[in-house]
């Protein structure tokens, strides 16, 4: 949600850092794919 508000309040490159970093997180605990469930997330990605 951080990088979400972050990304709403105009501050992108901060949200995009936020992102990859769940990301990297998630693939790291075994996760193959993300589900890009909410519109922010792909203009964040």
């Amino acid at each position: 949600m951080k990088s979400i508000y972050s990304l709403k309040a105009g501050n992108v490159t901060h949200a995009q850092k936020l992102m990859e970093e769940q990301a990297e997180n998630l693939f790291s605990r075994g996760a193959e794919i993300l589900i890009l469930g909410c519109t922010e997330i792909p203009i964040i990605l």
